[in-house]
Protein backbone atom coordinates (compact mmCIF):
# COMPACT_ATOMS: atom_id res chain seq x y z
CA UNK A 1 0.00 0.00 0.00
CA UNK A 2 1.48 3.32 -1.34
CA UNK A 3 2.09 6.06 1.38
CA UNK A 4 -0.85 7.94 -0.19
CA UNK A 5 -3.26 5.35 0.27
CA UNK A 6 -2.02 4.39 3.70
CA UNK A 7 -2.69 8.13 4.76
CA UNK A 8 -6.25 8.03 2.88
CA UNK A 9 -7.28 5.10 5.23
CA UNK A 10 -5.55 6.75 8.50
CA UNK A 11 -7.60 9.82 7.82
CA UNK A 12 -10.75 7.49 6.64
CA UNK A 13 -10.84 5.74 10.49
CA UNK A 14 -10.01 8.74 11.76
CA UNK A 15 -13.29 10.50 10.59
CA UNK A 16 -15.39 7.37 11.51
CA UNK A 17 -14.24 8.07 15.14
CA UNK A 18 -15.01 12.06 15.16
CA UNK A 19 -18.28 11.61 13.48
CA UNK A 20 -19.28 8.62 16.32
CA UNK A 21 -18.51 11.76 18.44
CA UNK A 22 -16.76 9.72 20.88
CA UNK A 23 -14.77 11.67 23.47
CA UNK A 24 -11.00 10.25 23.96
CA UNK A 25 -9.48 10.01 26.88
CA UNK A 26 -5.39 11.06 27.42
CA UNK A 27 -4.62 8.17 29.01
CA UNK A 28 -3.36 5.04 27.07
CA UNK A 29 -6.41 2.78 26.49
CA UNK A 30 -5.33 -0.99 27.55
CA UNK A 31 -4.09 -2.61 25.09
CA UNK A 32 -2.43 0.00 22.73
CA UNK A 33 0.84 0.66 23.96
CA UNK A 34 2.25 -2.04 21.15
CA UNK A 35 -0.30 -1.09 18.42
CA UNK A 36 2.30 1.30 15.75
CA UNK A 37 0.33 4.50 15.02
CA UNK A 38 -1.11 4.74 11.45
CA UNK A 39 1.71 6.14 9.06
CA UNK A 40 0.76 10.10 8.38
CA UNK A 41 2.29 12.93 7.18
CA UNK A 42 2.08 15.84 9.72
CA UNK A 43 2.86 19.34 8.48
CA UNK A 44 3.32 21.87 10.88
CA UNK A 45 1.38 25.07 11.04
CA UNK A 46 -2.95 24.96 11.39
CA UNK A 47 -5.52 23.04 9.12
CA UNK A 48 -9.30 23.90 9.70
CA UNK A 49 -11.10 21.47 8.23
CA UNK A 50 -15.40 22.96 7.90
CA UNK A 51 -18.03 19.97 6.96
CA UNK A 52 -21.67 19.22 5.99
CA UNK A 53 -23.61 16.52 6.95
CA UNK A 54 -26.98 15.94 5.68
CA UNK A 55 -28.87 12.64 6.79
CA UNK A 56 -32.24 11.31 6.41
CA UNK A 57 -33.63 8.21 8.41
CA UNK A 58 -36.71 6.34 9.59
CA UNK A 59 -36.95 5.81 13.79
CA UNK A 60 -39.45 3.37 14.89
CA UNK A 61 -39.33 4.52 18.83
CA UNK A 62 -39.05 8.48 18.52
CA UNK A 63 -40.22 8.47 21.84
CA UNK A 64 -37.90 5.93 23.19
CA UNK A 65 -40.18 4.19 25.63
CA UNK A 66 -40.92 0.77 26.21
CA UNK A 67 -44.39 -0.46 26.11
CA UNK A 68 -45.24 -1.62 22.69
CA UNK A 69 -48.80 0.12 22.70
CA UNK A 70 -47.14 3.76 22.44
CA UNK A 71 -44.33 3.20 20.07
CA UNK A 72 -44.33 5.95 16.95
CA UNK A 73 -42.14 6.10 14.32
CA UNK A 74 -41.05 8.98 12.35
CA UNK A 75 -38.88 9.93 9.73
CA UNK A 76 -36.49 12.77 10.19
CA UNK A 77 -33.78 15.05 8.68
CA UNK A 78 -30.57 15.98 10.02
CA UNK A 79 -28.30 18.60 9.38
CA UNK A 80 -25.05 19.10 10.48
CA UNK A 81 -22.08 21.83 10.27
CA UNK A 82 -18.91 20.12 11.65
CA UNK A 83 -15.49 22.02 12.20
CA UNK A 84 -12.42 20.34 13.39
CA UNK A 85 -9.19 22.62 13.49
CA UNK A 86 -5.79 21.13 14.16
CA UNK A 87 -2.01 22.75 14.92
CA UNK A 88 1.26 20.82 14.61
CA UNK A 89 4.53 22.62 16.53
CA UNK A 90 7.41 21.77 16.76
CA UNK A 91 6.80 20.71 20.54
CA UNK A 92 3.03 21.48 20.48
CA UNK A 93 -0.42 20.27 19.04
CA UNK A 94 -3.90 21.23 19.76
CA UNK A 95 -6.92 19.84 17.95
CA UNK A 96 -10.63 20.96 18.41
CA UNK A 97 -14.24 19.78 16.88
CA UNK A 98 -17.37 20.91 17.29
CA UNK A 99 -20.70 19.46 15.78
CA UNK A 100 -24.10 20.77 16.27
CA UNK A 101 -26.74 18.49 14.59
CA UNK A 102 -30.23 19.91 13.97
CA UNK A 103 -32.78 16.75 13.72
CA UNK A 104 -36.26 17.81 12.10
CA UNK A 105 -39.14 15.02 12.11
CA UNK A 106 -41.71 14.79 9.53
CA UNK A 107 -44.64 14.48 11.42
CA UNK A 108 -43.70 14.46 15.70
CA UNK A 109 -42.45 18.68 14.67
CA UNK A 110 -42.72 18.99 19.11
CA UNK A 111 -39.35 16.54 18.86
CA UNK A 112 -36.74 18.60 16.88
CA UNK A 113 -33.90 19.07 18.50
CA UNK A 114 -29.93 20.26 18.64
CA UNK A 115 -27.34 17.95 19.75
CA UNK A 116 -23.91 19.32 20.49
CA UNK A 117 -20.77 18.18 20.83
CA UNK A 118 -17.32 19.82 21.19
CA UNK A 119 -14.10 18.83 22.37
CA UNK A 120 -10.42 20.10 22.46
CA UNK A 121 -7.36 18.68 23.06
CA UNK A 122 -3.82 19.83 23.97
CA UNK A 123 0.07 18.51 24.42
CA UNK A 124 3.42 20.27 24.88
CA UNK A 125 6.64 18.65 25.39
CA UNK A 126 8.53 20.28 28.32
CA UNK A 127 11.30 17.76 27.16
CA UNK A 128 12.44 15.20 25.40
CA UNK A 129 10.98 12.90 28.29
CA UNK A 130 8.19 14.75 29.79
CA UNK A 131 5.23 16.34 27.93
CA UNK A 132 1.46 17.76 29.55
CA UNK A 133 -1.48 17.36 27.63
CA UNK A 134 -4.97 19.52 29.05
CA UNK A 135 -8.36 18.33 27.06
CA UNK A 136 -11.94 18.99 27.15
CA UNK A 137 -15.48 18.23 26.45
CA UNK A 138 -18.76 18.73 26.29
CA UNK A 139 -22.01 17.32 24.98
CA UNK A 140 -25.82 18.13 25.04
CA UNK A 141 -28.16 15.03 23.50
CA UNK A 142 -32.07 15.16 23.05
CA UNK A 143 -31.68 11.75 24.83
CA UNK A 144 -29.90 9.60 27.37
CA UNK A 145 -29.60 6.56 24.82
CA UNK A 146 -27.16 8.73 22.58
CA UNK A 147 -24.43 9.56 25.68
CA UNK A 148 -24.02 5.85 26.78
CA UNK A 149 -24.02 6.57 30.34
CA UNK A 150 -23.76 3.92 32.81
CA UNK A 151 -26.66 2.93 35.20
CA UNK A 152 -29.26 5.61 32.74
CA UNK A 153 -32.46 4.20 31.59
CA UNK A 154 -33.12 5.21 27.63
CA UNK A 155 -35.11 8.29 27.78
CA UNK A 156 -36.33 11.21 25.30
CA UNK A 157 -34.69 13.32 28.19
CA UNK A 158 -32.27 15.86 27.76
CA UNK A 159 -28.77 15.08 28.87
CA UNK A 160 -25.78 17.22 29.38
CA UNK A 161 -22.12 16.62 30.29
CA UNK A 162 -18.87 18.35 30.77
CA UNK A 163 -15.55 16.67 31.34
CA UNK A 164 -12.13 18.61 31.68
CA UNK A 165 -8.57 16.19 32.46
CA UNK A 166 -5.25 16.82 31.99
CA UNK A 167 -2.09 15.53 33.17
CA UNK A 168 2.17 14.43 32.79
CA UNK A 169 3.29 11.87 30.66
CA UNK A 170 6.71 10.64 31.53
CA UNK A 171 9.26 8.65 29.57
CA UNK A 172 11.80 7.35 32.60
CA UNK A 173 13.47 5.20 30.02
CA UNK A 174 12.84 3.91 26.83
CA UNK A 175 11.44 0.92 28.01
CA UNK A 176 9.32 2.57 31.09
CA UNK A 177 6.54 5.21 31.34
CA UNK A 178 4.53 6.99 33.74
CA UNK A 179 1.72 8.78 32.64
CA UNK A 180 -0.90 10.45 35.67
CA UNK A 181 -3.83 12.01 34.94
CA UNK A 182 -6.91 14.11 37.06
CA UNK A 183 -10.29 14.92 36.01
CA UNK A 184 -13.20 16.55 36.36
CA UNK A 185 -16.79 16.01 35.30
CA UNK A 186 -20.82 17.44 35.60
CA UNK A 187 -23.79 15.23 34.95
CA UNK A 188 -26.88 16.58 34.24
CA UNK A 189 -30.12 15.49 33.38
CA UNK A 190 -33.52 18.09 32.10
CA UNK A 191 -36.71 17.64 34.64
CA UNK A 192 -39.14 16.69 32.17
CA UNK A 193 -39.35 13.21 30.51
CA UNK A 194 -41.17 9.59 31.64
CA UNK A 195 -38.00 8.77 34.20
CA UNK A 196 -36.99 12.10 34.69
CA UNK A 197 -37.13 11.68 38.33
CA UNK A 198 -35.34 8.43 38.59
CA UNK A 199 -32.23 10.74 37.06
CA UNK A 200 -29.85 12.14 39.44
CA UNK A 201 -26.66 13.58 37.70
CA UNK A 202 -24.27 15.14 39.86
CA UNK A 203 -20.21 15.86 40.20
CA UNK A 204 -17.41 13.87 39.57
CA UNK A 205 -13.59 14.41 40.01
CA UNK A 206 -10.44 11.72 40.03
CA UNK A 207 -6.98 10.83 39.39
CA UNK A 208 -5.78 7.85 36.89
CA UNK A 209 -2.08 6.46 36.21
CA UNK A 210 -1.19 4.47 34.15
CA UNK A 211 2.61 2.68 33.84
CA UNK A 212 4.09 0.42 31.46
CA UNK A 213 7.07 -1.22 31.78
CA UNK A 214 8.28 -2.94 27.72
CA UNK A 215 9.81 -6.01 28.99
CA UNK A 216 10.68 -7.64 25.30
CA UNK A 217 10.08 -6.37 21.75
CA UNK A 218 6.84 -8.50 22.02
CA UNK A 219 5.96 -8.02 25.90
CA UNK A 220 4.85 -4.96 28.42
CA UNK A 221 3.83 -5.12 31.85
CA UNK A 222 0.60 -2.70 32.95
CA UNK A 223 -0.28 -1.45 36.38
CA UNK A 224 -3.12 1.27 36.33
CA UNK A 225 -4.93 2.91 39.40
CA UNK A 226 -8.05 4.53 38.82
CA UNK A 227 -9.90 7.20 41.70
CA UNK A 228 -13.50 8.13 41.12
CA UNK A 229 -15.15 10.52 43.73
CA UNK A 230 -18.51 11.74 42.85
CA UNK A 231 -21.20 13.79 44.71
CA UNK A 232 -24.92 12.05 42.76
CA UNK A 233 -28.32 14.02 42.89
CA UNK A 234 -29.50 16.96 44.33
CA UNK A 235 -28.44 16.27 47.93
CA UNK A 236 -25.05 15.41 46.95
CA UNK A 237 -24.66 12.05 48.14
CA UNK A 238 -20.56 11.40 47.77
CA UNK A 239 -19.44 7.77 46.56
CA UNK A 240 -15.46 6.84 46.32
CA UNK A 241 -14.43 3.73 44.01
CA UNK A 242 -11.37 2.83 43.83
CA UNK A 243 -10.25 -0.08 40.46
CA UNK A 244 -6.67 -0.74 40.71
CA UNK A 245 -5.33 -3.84 38.45
CA UNK A 246 -1.88 -5.39 36.69
CA UNK A 247 -1.61 -7.35 33.73
CA UNK A 248 0.70 -7.35 30.24
CA UNK A 249 0.07 -6.54 26.70
CA UNK A 250 1.33 -9.26 23.98
CA UNK A 251 2.21 -8.82 20.45
CA UNK A 252 0.88 -12.09 19.41
CA UNK A 253 1.95 -11.63 15.51
CA UNK A 254 2.33 -8.98 13.15
CA UNK A 255 -0.59 -7.46 12.76
CA UNK A 256 -2.63 -9.17 16.16
CA UNK A 257 -2.09 -7.34 19.70
CA UNK A 258 -3.62 -8.79 22.91
CA UNK A 259 -4.17 -7.47 26.33
CA UNK A 260 -5.35 -8.81 29.62
CA UNK A 261 -4.98 -7.45 34.04
CA UNK A 262 -6.78 -8.63 36.85
CA UNK A 263 -7.26 -6.43 40.25
CA UNK A 264 -9.46 -5.03 42.68
CA UNK A 265 -12.29 -2.71 43.24
CA UNK A 266 -13.24 -0.97 46.26
CA UNK A 267 -16.47 0.76 47.32
CA UNK A 268 -16.11 3.33 50.38
CA UNK A 269 -18.75 3.33 52.62
CA UNK A 270 -21.72 5.97 52.35
CA UNK A 271 -25.23 7.07 53.66
CA UNK A 272 -26.23 4.17 51.43
CA UNK A 273 -24.32 0.84 52.74
CA UNK A 274 -21.26 -0.30 53.71
CA UNK A 275 -17.79 -0.54 52.22
CA UNK A 276 -18.11 -3.02 49.14
CA UNK A 277 -14.91 -4.86 47.16
CA UNK A 278 -15.02 -7.38 44.74
CA UNK A 279 -11.85 -8.49 41.53
CA UNK A 280 -12.02 -6.51 38.48
CA UNK A 281 -10.48 -7.44 35.20
CA UNK A 282 -9.94 -6.57 31.05
CA UNK A 283 -8.93 -8.34 28.46
CA UNK A 284 -8.70 -7.01 24.98
CA UNK A 285 -7.65 -8.11 21.45
CA UNK A 286 -6.69 -5.94 18.48
CA UNK A 287 -6.13 -6.70 14.75
CA UNK A 288 -4.90 -4.17 12.55
CA UNK A 289 -3.79 -4.43 9.09
CA UNK A 290 -3.73 -2.69 5.58
CA UNK A 291 -7.42 -2.67 5.01
CA UNK A 292 -8.88 -4.08 8.50
CA UNK A 293 -8.92 -2.95 11.33
CA UNK A 294 -10.99 -5.38 14.79
CA UNK A 295 -11.07 -4.38 18.21
CA UNK A 296 -12.96 -6.68 20.79
CA UNK A 297 -12.47 -5.91 24.62
CA UNK A 298 -14.32 -6.95 27.96
CA UNK A 299 -14.30 -4.79 31.66
CA UNK A 300 -15.31 -5.19 34.97
CA UNK A 301 -15.15 -2.68 37.17
CA UNK A 302 -16.94 -0.04 39.73
CA UNK A 303 -18.74 3.01 38.43
CA UNK A 304 -20.55 5.69 39.70
CA UNK A 305 -23.80 6.15 38.07
CA UNK A 306 -25.75 9.35 37.67
CA UNK A 307 -28.88 7.49 37.03
CA UNK A 308 -30.57 5.86 40.07
CA UNK A 309 -27.70 7.41 41.79
CA UNK A 310 -25.35 5.11 44.44
CA UNK A 311 -22.63 2.60 42.26
CA UNK A 312 -22.56 -0.04 39.60
CA UNK A 313 -20.52 -3.19 39.14
CA UNK A 314 -20.14 -2.34 35.42
CA UNK A 315 -19.43 -5.35 32.41
CA UNK A 316 -18.79 -4.58 29.55
CA UNK A 317 -18.14 -6.25 26.03
CA UNK A 318 -17.77 -4.51 23.16
CA UNK A 319 -15.89 -4.78 19.62
CA UNK A 320 -15.52 -2.36 16.40
CA UNK A 321 -14.34 -3.28 12.65
CA UNK A 322 -13.76 -0.86 10.01
CA UNK A 323 -13.08 -2.60 6.85
CA UNK A 324 -11.65 -0.51 3.47
CA UNK A 325 -13.06 -2.46 0.46
CA UNK A 326 -11.41 -0.41 -2.14
CA UNK A 327 -9.96 2.79 -2.46
CA UNK A 328 -13.01 4.20 -1.99
CA UNK A 329 -15.40 1.94 -0.32
CA UNK A 330 -15.75 0.85 3.22
CA UNK A 331 -18.03 -0.89 5.80
CA UNK A 332 -17.82 -0.73 9.62
CA UNK A 333 -19.69 -2.02 12.22
CA UNK A 334 -19.94 -1.67 16.04
CA UNK A 335 -21.61 -3.46 19.19
CA UNK A 336 -21.23 -3.32 22.43
CA UNK A 337 -23.28 -5.06 25.51
CA UNK A 338 -23.36 -3.59 29.51
CA UNK A 339 -24.38 -5.04 32.51
CA UNK A 340 -24.93 -2.61 35.25
CA UNK A 341 -25.34 -4.50 38.88
CA UNK A 342 -26.20 -1.89 41.86
CA UNK A 343 -23.45 -1.99 44.88
CA UNK A 344 -25.87 0.15 47.19
CA UNK A 345 -29.54 -0.37 48.23
CA UNK A 346 -30.57 0.13 44.76
CA UNK A 347 -32.35 -2.92 43.72
CA UNK A 348 -32.21 -1.41 39.65
CA UNK A 349 -30.59 -4.10 37.46
CA UNK A 350 -29.98 -2.52 34.00
CA UNK A 351 -29.14 -4.58 30.69
CA UNK A 352 -28.60 -2.29 27.47
CA UNK A 353 -26.95 -3.28 23.73
CA UNK A 354 -25.97 -0.79 21.22
CA UNK A 355 -25.11 -2.23 17.36
CA UNK A 356 -24.37 -0.43 14.37
CA UNK A 357 -23.08 -0.66 10.95
CA UNK A 358 -22.69 1.39 7.90
CA UNK A 359 -21.58 1.09 4.07
CA UNK A 360 -19.95 4.18 2.77
CA UNK A 361 -18.03 5.57 -0.65
CA UNK A 362 -15.46 8.70 0.10
CA UNK A 363 -14.30 10.65 -2.80
CA UNK A 364 -11.34 11.96 -3.58
CA UNK A 365 -12.74 15.41 -3.53
CA UNK A 366 -14.06 15.15 0.06
CA UNK A 367 -17.43 13.79 -0.46
CA UNK A 368 -18.48 11.14 1.48
CA UNK A 369 -22.03 8.70 1.14
CA UNK A 370 -22.62 6.26 3.76
CA UNK A 371 -26.13 4.32 4.51
CA UNK A 372 -26.33 3.37 8.32
CA UNK A 373 -28.65 0.80 10.28
CA UNK A 374 -28.44 1.31 14.15
CA UNK A 375 -30.32 -0.95 17.22
CA UNK A 376 -30.83 -0.38 20.62
CA UNK A 377 -32.12 -2.29 23.30
CA UNK A 378 -32.60 -2.26 26.98
CA UNK A 379 -34.02 -3.59 29.82
CA UNK A 380 -34.52 -2.31 33.47
CA UNK A 381 -36.58 -4.82 36.11
CA UNK A 382 -38.20 -1.74 38.06
CA UNK A 383 -39.45 -0.44 35.09
CA UNK A 384 -40.93 -3.92 33.37
CA UNK A 385 -40.82 -4.44 29.94
CA UNK A 386 -37.70 -4.33 27.04
CA UNK A 387 -37.17 -0.55 25.30
CA UNK A 388 -36.24 -1.44 21.59
CA UNK A 389 -35.51 1.23 19.22
CA UNK A 390 -34.40 0.85 15.23
CA UNK A 391 -33.13 3.17 12.94
CA UNK A 392 -32.11 3.52 9.16
CA UNK A 393 -30.96 5.88 7.00
CA UNK A 394 -28.02 7.74 5.03
CA UNK A 395 -25.54 10.37 5.46
CA UNK A 396 -24.16 12.94 2.59
CA UNK A 397 -21.04 14.62 3.81
CA UNK A 398 -18.47 17.26 2.52
CA UNK A 399 -15.25 18.41 3.43
CA UNK A 400 -12.58 20.38 2.41
CA UNK A 401 -9.56 20.60 4.75
CA UNK A 402 -7.54 24.41 4.23
CA UNK A 403 -4.36 25.10 5.97
CA UNK A 404 -3.25 28.29 7.10
CA UNK A 405 0.31 29.38 6.56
Amino acid sequence: MSIRHRQRYASLVLFLLVAAGRLEAQVPSPGRGLVPTPLETVRPGWTISPAMEYGWGWDDNVLVVANPDQLVGDQLQIFNPLVETTYHGRVSEFSGRYSGAISLYNDLTTLNSYDQRASATFRRSLNPRVGMFIAGGASAAPTTELIEFVGVPFTRTGSFIQDIRGGVETAFTARTSLVVAGHLEHVEFDDKGAFAHLLRGGYGSGIRTAFRERLTSRTAFTADYDLQHAKVGVAGVPFTVHNADGGFERQLTRTMYADGAIGISFLGPSVLGPAKSGLNWRAGLIRESRRTHIDARYARMFVPSYGFGGTMQDDDVSGRFVYQITRGFYSRAAASWRRSEPLTESETRIRSRWVDAAFGYGTRSGIQFEMFWSTTRQTVNQLHGELGRHQVGFHIIATRPMRIR
